[in-house]
């Protein structure tokens, strides 16, 4: 378990560096004309004996390499801690007008990149990179040299040299703790060809002045707003080119427990808004913008101006900012080649609040009879406006008032069967594990998880509460939940037992694992009362009202049984054990009430299939000897075309 949780965190940490970046990266506009924040360099280098360095530095070498009209940029890593480096994110700008980015060679410091390196291009002008040890220990960067050389073909565009930088940068030890890095960024002088040729004189010609390109720019405006009042925000286009802007597409993200989307208009700039301009709501977080100029309508977009105001309801009810970010986005001119832009800003909305937050875990309190299956509910409320990105819970309950059965995720889980987990630590001690990736934070209130327990003792109440909490949002800041628990109160028994044992046809089976006989479903029909036998085949079904009942047993693949004209007057207990037949197997989650042909090629389409084999399913091997073969097939043969009225 230490392992996964230190998977969890690692992942979360990652996560958090990336949704902390991405204000940053989305806004980021390369600086056409940037200087070099070092010495130039023509300062003269003066040998001296080294002294120890003891700050990890990462360094953009000035002396590059150029082969075949590229140049190959050296990353280096030197003074790597003791511990080594477990992670990094890092994001390169350059500049997009005079760089081509090409590929990266991986340096020799790095063990197993095909694994543990991802280098990807986010969009012209930015590449993020991401490094983890998946082995958590085993392939840690331990070594000073080459981390990566990102490739890059020069332009023919200018006659001047240009840049590259890292823009931001995080660093994680084997421990996790954050390593701090010096950042040496030298490779301020790649020389870009000219594309001019010279004449041959004896005069020195004058220089001819280089243009300064104007890129096409966008930027989300900001807004003031208290709880419950509708805001504003625009969208402005600066420098549209010449020949007009004819198709846009605008992703923009925002927090849907601070904000409510209302409506999106269309903006001066845009002609024939009615039938040019579109949105759509693609999820909960984020909205579509679109612009498409069609046949009948002549004029591109060849404005300045606003192009789109979007309206949002302040949900929020105490004082935060919340940003309005652009996740993606395309445009094309009058000609329909793709325009590359860059968002100028981020938009924020600084909301003024009635009450500060209190993020809680409400613990539910239930009713049950002895020996009754409770649900008891774990509920998230107050979200922060930072979302929950992962969280470790432990929970205590008193053994021998509770026996723990199972758990359900709740609804404000995404991908729960990756993310989230429960884990029996010990008798009266669960383990509750969350972990976001891909988008799959917790950002409203509701439903954690439904835990099942039967009820054992005696006590009239016994307390359900969660005694240690360590929860993370988004930014990886800890978060201090306010924790209520929760009680599970035992109802005085007011009517009859019933008891008895359900055994497997297959209980005799020689298997090391035998659990044939346990998880069938014993209820009385007409009522809520039902229990669920253990690994013996015992149920006990308590607070039973004199009546007659049928008792219907169930399982999965087993043929169900009935017995009507059952007659409860009196605690019960069954004199012999319910033997019930395997072989009506469950097909695309339904069973048919009846043992047949096609109970038989349900098994056949795993024949032969051995444990481990990508055709093999544990369901279809009925006596679990971990094969599937004619052995499991003799078993259904033996109660062919038997039904539910044949026992």
């Amino acid at each position: 378990m230490k392992r996964v949780l230190c998977m969890f965190l690692t992942y979360a940490m990652l996560f958090g560096i990336f949704l902390t970046s991405l204000n940053l990266e989305a806004s980021y506009a390369y600086p056409i004309d940037s200087e070099s924040i070092t010495s130039s360099q023509n300062t003269p280098v003066i040998s001296a004996t080294p002294i120890p360095q003891k700050d990890f530095t990462v360094e953009i070498a000035s002396e590059h390499k150029e082969l075949d009209g590229n140049v190959i940029i050296p990353i280096t890593f030197s003074n790597v801690p003791e511990k080594g480096i477990l992670t990094c994110d890092m994001t390169i700008v350059y500049d997009p007008t005079k760089l081509e980015y090409i590929s990266c060679d991986i340096g020799d410091i790095v063990i197993n990149p095909e694994t543990n390196l991802v280098v990807s291009k986010v969009y012209d002008g930015l590449i993020k990179l991401l490094f983890l040890d998946e082995t958590l220990g085993n392939e840690l960067i331990t070594s000073d040299g080459i981390f990566i050389s990102p490739i890059f073909k020069k332009l023919q565009s200018y006659n001047e040299s240009t840049s590259i930088k890292i823009i931001r940068s995080t660093f994680g030890d084997f421990n996790l703790n954050e390593v701090k890095a010096k950042i040496i960024q030298t490779a301020d002088n790649i020389p870009i060809p000219s594309s001019i040729v010279l004449p041959t004189s004896i005069s020195t010609p004058k220089p001819t002045p280089t243009p300064t390109p104007i890129i096409f720019q966008f930027a989300i405006g900001s807004a003031n707003g208290n709880t419950g009042e509708l805001v504003t925000v625009p969208i402005n286009f600066l420098n549209v080119p010449e020949n007009g802007i004819s198709t846009v597409d605008i992703e923009v993200t925002y927090n849907p427990t601070l904000l409510e989307f209302v409506s999106a208009a269309p903006g001066a700039v845009i002609p024939s808004p009615d039938q040019n301009f579109n949105y759509n709501t693609s999820s909960e977080s984020s909205i579509n913008i679109q612009y498409s100029k069609d046949s009948e309508t002549p004029a591109c977009i060849t404005s300045n101006g606003e192009f789109a105001n979007i309206t949002f309801k302040v949900l929020c009810k105490y004082d935060i900012n919340t940003y309005i970010s652009v996740r993606s986005y395309t445009f094309k001119d009058g000609d329909l080649q793709d325009v590359y832009a860059t968002p100028r800003s981020t938009g924020t909305i600084y909301i003024s609040g009635i009450e500060l937050p209190s993020f809680g875990i409400e613990i539910g309190s239930v009713n049950g009879y002895a020996n009754d299956l409770v649900t008891v509910p774990i509920y998230f409320t107050s979200i922060p406006f930072n979302y929950i990105v992962s969280f470790d819970l432990t929970l205590n309950y008193d053994p021998s008032q509770l026996e723990y059965i199972s758990y359900e995720p709740g609804e404000i889980l995404k991908e729960s069967d990756f993310c989230f987990g429960i884990e029996k630590i010990s008798d009266g001690k669960l383990n509750l594990s969350y972990l976001n990736y891909i988008e799959g934070y917790i950002y409203k209130s509701g439903l954690l998880a439904n835990l099942t327990f039967r009820v054992l003792g005696s006590a009239e109440e016994t307390t359900v509460n969660i005694t240690e909490s360590s929860v993370a949002n988004r930014t990886l800041k800890r978060v201090n939940p306010i924790i209520t628990p929760g009680k599970v109160n035992l109802l005085p028994s007011s009517g009859y037992k019933v008891s008895g044992y359900v055994y497997s046809e297959l209980e005799n089976n020689n298997t090391s694992n035998n659990s044939f006989n346990e998880g069938f479903k014993v209820e009385l029909s007409g009522t809520n009362l039902s229990a669920l036998t253990d690994k013996s085949g015992y149920f006990e079904i308590r607070n039973i009202p004199a009546g007659t009942y049928s008792l219907k047993i169930t399982k999965p693949n087993y043929l169900a049984r009935e017995i009507k004209d059952f007659i409860v007057e009196k605690d019960k207990e069954l004199s012999s054990p319910i033997v019930m037949w395997i072989g009506d197997m469950e097909i695309d989650g339904v069973q048919d009430g009846a043992i047949n042909m096609e109970d038989i090629m349900e098994i056949c389409k795993a024949f032969n299939g051995v444990s481990g084999d990508a055709v093999y399913k544990e369901s279809l091997d009925l006596n679990k000897d971990s094969a599937i073969n004619l052995e499991d097939i003799m078993i259904v043969v033996k109660h062919f075309n038997k039904t539910s009225a044949d026992y």
